[in-house]
């Protein structure tokens, strides 16, 4: 909802925006949206708090530099100057929370949906706890395993995180890149970011492999089917396109990997918990 009082905490504005590193220009938008919470690291830490109290119609100019010990080392040692000119300013309007809305959403009434979101957050606890609990009995199972690999593998899973990193990006990789840009990162930095993590995870996948086949752990043909049909019961396809997809062999071996992974952790807890 369009308001004309100043800026506040969020907000979701549009702002024309001009960032320079040293005097460089590397950020320049036009009409860009922009929601201003309180400590947020885009497009930079700092920049959100600047903009608070400017009204509509309104500029601000400011700088904001960072010790060379910053956390960020990519930030480390920087100053940024920014002009931001704000054309509109809108603040979130939330209904009021009665049957009224309740069943305007597909609810009885406000207790039938407080129920059901109680419900909700008691799974997506009971559903954290499982994974940190999974987390914990594949980390221990990795330390006491020695892991030999070729550098390329790693290349290829740096590759793959690049490539899941891009596809947050309407643009792809070339959103990647300008995001990059916009902190004054290049691509080959975050390269070696990844590199950490990229040998983290494909440490694990091996470990786990290994174990599905001293484990004689396998998956048939009719439990990729079974997940293709999860996958795809709920999705509005007439045409089948995504079961296309999902049904190719790169999609089946994908999926079986997947069902392998999962597997292969369940018969992990199992042993953790003495149940094997």
């Amino acid at each position: 909802m369009p308001v004309e009082r100043p800026v506040q905490y969020g907000d979701l504005i549009t702002i024309d925006i001009e960032g320079s590193d040293g005097g460089k220009l590397f950020l320049k938008r036009k009409d860009s949206l922009f929601e201003v919470v309180k400590d947020s690291p885009l497009p930079v830490p700092g920049f959100a708090e600047k903009l608070i109290g400017v009204r509509k119609g309104g500029e601000n100019t400011f700088s904001l530099a960072y010790s060379d010990t910053y956390e960020t080392k990519a930030l480390a040692g920087k100053e940024f100057s920014f002009k931001v000119s704000i054309t509109e300013i809108k603040e979130r309007e939330l209904p009021e929370l009665n049957d009224k809305f309740a069943q305007r959403i597909g609810f009885d009434n406000i207790i039938s949906l407080r129920e059901y979101v109680k419900n909700q957050l008691q799974a997506k606890k009971e559903e954290i706890s499982r994974y940190q609990f999974e987390q914990k009995v594949i980390d221990a199972t990795v330390q006491v395993c020695e892991v030999d690999y070729p550098s390329v593998l790693v290349e290829r899973e740096i590759e793959q995180l690049l490539s899941e990193e891009a596809g947050h990006f309407k643009e792809g990789v070339k959103g990647l890149e300008a995001y990059l840009k916009s902190i004054n990162k290049s691509l080959e930095e975050h390269r070696k970011e990844l590199e950490p993590v990229a040998k983290k995870r494909l440490v694990q996948t091996l470990v786990l492999n290994k174990i599905a086949e001293t484990e004689n752990i396998e998956i048939s043909a009719s439990e990729v089917d079974n997940e293709i049909d999860r996958l795809t019961k709920s999705g509005d396809n007439p045409k089948g396109g995504i079961r296309k997809i999902l049904n190719s062999p790169r999609g089946r071996q994908s999926i079986g990997q997947f069902l392998l992974t999962r597997k292969t952790i369940e018969r992990l807890v199992q042993i953790a918990r003495g149940a094997a």
